[in-house]
């Protein structure tokens, strides 16, 4: 009976008429209104992030699990980017947190890991490995990286 009813009901308003408007909708009052939304600020590039990248940027021949690699800046400035024959690096430095922040992305997945930065020449992740990097040379486990 149910569906009868409801048949009937959609029967009578396919014959409805609709009434034209006959003046512009209103406004709604200013207290009403969603407030605009401004675009998000952007953040200021750190520091840290253009002295390390223009100091390391250029291309590398290595020995190794790597042959080449190319450092540069990237992401507008925000990131510094490593290029490997087999994989990607983004490394950039959080200023409030005052550390740096690796993105890893390889075939066998992506990794993510932080650091505190240079203590004792030497560069400490949190997955365990370090690194040393001076003017010309980069230093990885089983590799390492020197500039053209």
């Amino acid at each position: 009976m149910r569906p009868l009813i409801a048949l009937a009901l959609l029967a009578g308003t396919a014959h409805a008429e609709i009434a034209p408007v006959s003046e512009a909708p209103k406004p709604m009052p200013a207290h009403r209104q969603m407030p605009r939304k401004h675009p998000p600020r952007v953040q200021p590039v750190s520091a840290e992030i253009a002295k390390l990248g223009k100091a390391i940027a250029g291309s590398y021949d290595c020995s190794g699990t790597e042959d080449h690699l190319v450092v540069s800046l990237g992401l507008d400035d925000a990131w510094i980017e490593y290029r490997f024959d087999h994989a990607v690096e983004y490394r950039t430095y959080d200023p409030v947190a005052k550390e740096w922040t690796r993105v890893r992305i390889d075939a066998s997945g992506s990794h993510v890991d932080t650091s505190l930065g240079e203590v004792d020449g030497k560069w400490a992740w949190s997955a365990g490995d370090t690194e040393t990097i001076s003017l010309g040379t980069i230093k990885r486990p089983g590799q390492l990286c020197i500039a053209r």
